[in-house]
C-alpha cells in the first residue's frame, strides 16, 4: 500500500506540473526563457517518471511458511503459500508422508495440511517446494521426534468378533469414501476441537492392540471414551454432517467434513440426532453413546481423518491444526 501511495503521489504532481507549465507558456509566449523553461520542464518530467518505474511493484517470490518446524508421528505440519500468480503452479513434497498433497485456497494464498503416519520413524526430514516460475527448490526442515505408544490386550466375544470380517470393512468403506470423496474447499472449523464427550479414556490413539489369541497386532488410531449408554456426543468443531447411517462394523455412524480435509468419525452412538447435509456448530449435541457393530461395551470411537490417514485426536484439542505464529516462526 506504501509504494501504490507514493506512485499515485508521483503522478499527481506529474500532471500539476503539466498544467502550471501550460497556462505559463500560454501567458508568457513572448518570454524569451520559454525554450529553457521546457527543457527544465523535459527534466522534471523524466526524473519523475523514473522515480514510478523505480516504485512500481515488483514480482515478490513465491513464499512457504510451516506452522511448526517440530511434531510426533500422528501429528501434522501445515504450510501456508502465498505470492502465487493465478498462471502459476506450485508443488510440495514431504518424504514423510506417500500420498499426494492437497492445498485449499487460504487468506492471500494456499494452505495445505501434511499429515505424519503414526508409524513414522523419528528423526530429521526435509519437506521440498518447487513452482512454474523458476528452477528454484526450497528447503524446509524439520523434525519428527519420538513419540510412545500404549499396549493393549483385548478380549472379544465370538459373537462380536465374527462382525469383524474384511467383506464387513469393505461394505462399510464404501460409504467412508463417498463421504469424503468432496470435501468443502473453505475452512468452517474455529480454533481448537473439542472433546465430543465425557468419561474414561479406554483405548488411547495408536495404542498396539492384541485381540484374543491373534499374534498380529493392530493399531488403533483413535481414542476410545467409555461412558453409558446415551452420554450425549457432541460436534467436536462446526462441520457439515456428510455421513449419518448404521453401518455394520462401526455401527451408527457420524461423519463431519470441516473443510480443507479434515473430518472427524464418530462410531457405535445408540442414537444418530442429525441427518446428512446439517450444518454443526462446536457443541451441538449430533448423538448418543452406545455399543453398536464391532463393540464390547457402551462407548464412543472418534477418529480424525486427513487424505487417508488418522491424526492425533489430542493435538486437535490442544491446537488448531492450521495456527501459525504471529512472528512467522
Amino acid at each position: 500500500m506504501k509504494k501504490l501511495t507514493l506512485g499515485l503521489c508521483l503522478i499527481i504532481g506529474l500532471v500539476i506540473i503539466s498544467i502550471w507549465m501550460q497556462n505559463k507558456n500560454n501567458l508568457d509566449n513572448q518570454d524569451n526563457s520559454k525554450e529553457m523553461d521546457n527543457l527544465q520542464f523535459q527534466l522534471i518530467i523524466d526524473e519523475i517518471s523514473t522515480l514510478i518505474v523505480n516504485d512500481a511493484p515488483q514480482d515478490l517470490p513465491i513464499s512457504y511458511e510451516l506452522n511448526q518446524t517440530t511434531a510426533y508421528p500422528g501429528d501434522s505440519f501445515a504450510i501456508l503459500v502465498t505470492d502465487v500468480k493465478e498462471t502459476e503452479s506450485f508443488t510440495v513434497t514431504a518424504p514423510f508422508y506417500n500420498e499426494e498433497l492437497h492445498f485449499y485456497p487460504y487468506e492471500e494464498g494456499f494452505i495445505g495440511i501434511i499429515p505424519i503416519y503414526a508409524w513414522t520413524t523419528p528423526g530429521q526430514y526435509t519437506i521440498l517446494a518447487s513452482n512454474s516460475r523458476d528452477e528454484l527448490v526450497i528447503t524446509l526442515n524439520v523434525e519428527i521426534l519420538a513419540k510412545e505408544f500404549d499396549v493393549q490386550y483385548l478380549k472379544v466375544k465370538g459373537s462380536t468378533a465374527a462382525i469383524n470380517t474384511s467383506d464387513n470393512s469393505a461394505n462399510d468403506q464404501v460409504y467412508f469414501d463417498a463421504a469424503r470423496a468432496n470435501p468443502i474447499q473453505e475452512k468452517l472449523w474455529d480454533g481448537p476441537f473439542i472433546q465430543p464427550t465425557d468419561g474414561k479414556i479406554s483405548t488411547d490413539y495408536c495404542a498396539t492392540r492384541y485381540t484374543n489369541d491373534n499374534p498380529t497386532p493392530s493399531r488403533h488410531l483413535a481414542i476410545d471414551i467409555a461412558n453409558q449408554t446415551g452420554t450425549p456426543i457432541v460436534a467436536s468443531n462446526h462441520g457439515k454432517v456428510v455421513l449419518a447411517k448404521e453401518l455394520i462394523i462401526t455401527g451408527n455412524t457420524i461423519v463431519i467434513d470441516h473443510g480443507l480435509g479434515i473430518f472427524t468419525s464418530s462410531f457405535h452412538l445408540s442414537e444418530i440426532d442429525v441427518k446428512e447435509g446439517t450444518l454443526v456448530a462446536k457443541g451441538d449435541v449430533i448423538g448418543k453413546m452406545g455399543s453398536t457393530g464391532y463393540s464390547t461395551g457402551p462407548h464412543l470411537h472418534f477418529a480424525i481423518w486427513k487424505d487417508g490417514t488418522f491424526l492425533n485426536p489430542w493435538t486437535f484439542f490442544e491446537k488448531d491444526p492450521v495456527e501459525f505464529k504471529e512472528d512467522g516462526s
